[in-house]
């Protein structure tokens, strides 16, 4: 709305909202080695930073150059700030309660994602799409002030001063490869949320629903009640246990929009997503940082975020291709195979491991 109402074509307004998201995807790798090589709380702080820098710049001086050279910044300090603090969470927290910090850590995201558009709105109403703008990026100076004012992490979590030994970079350095199928499984979950955000609306229309705003409050609603709920069963739970339940009820998800032709489909659909990404979001990134050691939990941060951004990324990219080639119903199916190749590989690689701490 900021970018058309300056001017732009919807076509430039598109690409550079896009250039956000594919600028942070691209950056996960190099924000994974700089979390292990940083000290944590600096580099928090200066990604903090030029977030802010970023939003009040190209603010103040919408002009096209400046607007692609900034939001890609943006981007970048997002992919650093995400990453670092998700290692931070997991060092705050003690390590055999860990899976429940991330997943308050969690819970924190998704209550700014609930107010952020409802506030935005309404501010972009009452004074304006540019005021709405000024008002994200004053948002930002608070989040540089708590950054620093961090405190050291609490005694036997203290991994923020353990530098790689090697001064060599590595292509390992960027990756941290136990964590790849996990980054997919994540990307088949956050493909969901992404479809659904982007075309339920359309398909709602299509089948002559009303009321689907209704679909995302109760989404919203409890997504975060769950992940209160079930915090401490992420601790305590064996992996599988979280994972099998997560991706079956993100299927059944889908199959209740596929199978919609009332409201009532499209709020079981909701709850039984929230479950779903509720579950198996927290438990894909403490067991890509459980799994990396502490020596590499900026990779695996990284690492497992790729998943998050492809999939966000992409269902806006593939939803259009396959709901303008053969129809909505078709492309809500079609997300169905990556949940059931995610449930499969979990069923399959079941083994006794240790429960989720």
């Amino acid at each position: 709305e900021y970018l058309t109402e300056l001017g732009f074509a919807l076509s430039v307004a598109g690409v550079l909202s896009g250039l956000f998201a594919f600028a942070s995807m691209g950056t996960r790798p190099l924000s994974g080695i700089l979390t292990d090589r940083i000290r944590h709380k600096q580099l928090l702080v200066g990604a903090q930073v030029v977030m802010a820098l970023s939003m009040l710049i190209y603010s103040l001086w919408p002009y096209p150059v400046i607007l692609w050279v900034f939001r890609t910044l943006h981007g970048i300090a997002f992919a650093v700030s995400s990453t670092v603090s998700l290692v931070l969470a997991s060092e705050y927290t003690p390590p055999e309660k860990m899976a429940e910090g991330i997943s308050y850590f969690s819970t924190a995201q998704i209550i700014a994602m609930l107010l952020g558009p409802g506030l935005g709105i309404t501010l972009a109403e009452a004074a304006g799409a540019y005021t709405c703008m000024l008002g994200s990026a004053a948002t930002a100076i608070p989040a540089v002030l708590l950054a620093c004012f961090l405190k050291g992490v609490p005694v036997g979590n203290d991994f923020t001063q353990k530098q790689t030994a090697s001064k060599s970079v590595k292509l390992t350095d960027f990756i941290e490869v136990s964590a790849i199928g996990l980054s997919l499984m994540n990307a088949s979950l956050t493909l969901m949320v992404g479809l659904g955000s982007t075309f339920l609306v359309s398909f709602a229309a299509e089948r002559g629903i009303a009321g689907v705003s209704l679909h995302f409050t109760v989404n919203a609603a409890a997504l975060l009640i769950f992940r209160v709920v079930a915090a401490r069963y992420i601790g305590r739970a064996r992996l599988s246990q979280i994972l099998i339940p997560s991706f079956l009820t993100g299927i059944l998800s889908l199959f209740c929009i596929v199978w919609s032709h009332s409201l009532s489909l499209l709020l079981l659909s909701a709850i039984l997503k929230a479950i779903s990404y509720g579950l198996g979001q927290p438990a894909l990134q403490t067991e890509a940082l459980r799994r990396a050691g502490e020596a590499r939990r900026g990779a695996a941060s990284g690492t497992v975020y790729i998943g998050g951004d492809m999939g966000q990324a992409f269902s806006g990219i593939l939803g259009g291709v396959i709901a303008g080639a053969f129809s909505y119903t078709t492309l809500f199916a079609a997300a169905i195979l990556p949940l059931a190749l995610s449930l499969t590989g979990v069923i399959c690689r079941r083994t006794p491991s240790p429960p989720h701490t």
